[in-house]
């Protein structure tokens, strides 16, 4: 299967669902997960549970991007305790690296890029999606695939 034309709509409902139906891996003790569309990109909020019986509260903001028909997903900002954690930045990428790898997933700097392609084949869904715009908004993103070149 190949999709021709598409725009698909995904809210912060769907992914509440999503998430409430598909288990994190263990490698991933993040609680209260919480996920974000603005304007600016996708918001990611947590808590980190701490060797010491106490969890740090952290907020990530994700930009992103098509580049050559793999979804671009580059970490804007990164704040820990409400304080931007610079430092931290590459700790977080090459942890973030290292679960994706298997997953269609591969980094690039301060950038995962995500062959969608792939996670829905794993999904069993054998489709080539031809991406082509990821568009941002309060509430919802938007995908769109296309025929190649346009």
């Amino acid at each position: 299967m190949e999709i021709l034309a598409l725009k698909l709509m995904l809210t912060e409902s769907d992914v509440r669902f999503l998430l409430a139906n598909n288990p994190r891996p263990d490698e991933v003790p993040v609680k209260e997960l919480q996920i974000d569309f603005t304007p600016a990109g996708v918001v990611v909020r947590g808590k980190y549970p701490m060797p010491m019986l106490f969890t740090v509260p952290f907020e990530t903001l994700w930009e992103l991007k098509v580049r050559e028909r793999l979804l671009e997903v580059r970490l804007a900002q990164l704040k820990v305790v409400g304080f931007p954690v610079g430092p931290l930045r590459g700790l977080i990428m090459n942890a973030l690296s290292k679960l994706a790898y298997q997953q269609g997933i591969r980094q690039e700097g301060e950038a995962l890029l995500v062959e969608v392609d792939r996670l829905l084949e794993m999904k069993k869904i054998p489709v080539r999606l031809n991406l082509t715009g990821v568009h941002c908004a309060p509430g919802h993103l938007i995908l769109e695939a296309g025929m190649p070149g346009t």
